[in-house]
């Protein structure tokens, strides 16, 4: 497909890009069999986390950063957003993001 699409970014970075989406998709898989634990019907499980995914995961954080961002800027405090950052790379989707965004820039 790249070579289709041509992209000449994704040449030469094919394969990090590769193993960042199959740390991912470990993350999620790992993440969503543990929360199933919680449910008592493994299909109503499976149908709640995908909700919970996009609010919890995407939503929320995008949200509190903006919050936590403002908060900071009237205190012009750095060190409170260094440990937000922390907190954030629990969320895979932070940590997909941060890996192909890095991956971008310095390819």
């Amino acid at each position: 497909m790249l070579y289709i699409m041509d992209l000449k970014y994704l040449y030469a970075g094919w394969n990090v890009i590769l193993g960042i989406m199959a740390c991912f998709g470990i993350e999620i898989i790992t993440l969503t069999y543990l929360v199933s634990f919680v449910f008592k019907n493994s299909v109503y499980a499976f149908n709640k986390i995908g909700m919970w995914y996009v609010i919890f995961g995407l939503v929320l954080p995008m949200v509190l950063t903006l919050l936590v961002g403002l908060a900071l800027a009237a205190s012009r405090s750095i060190e409170g957003f260094y440990v937000w950052e922390g907190l954030l790379c629990m969320d895979p989707f932070v940590g997909l993001a941060l890996g192909l965004f890095y991956e971008v820039i310095y390819e």
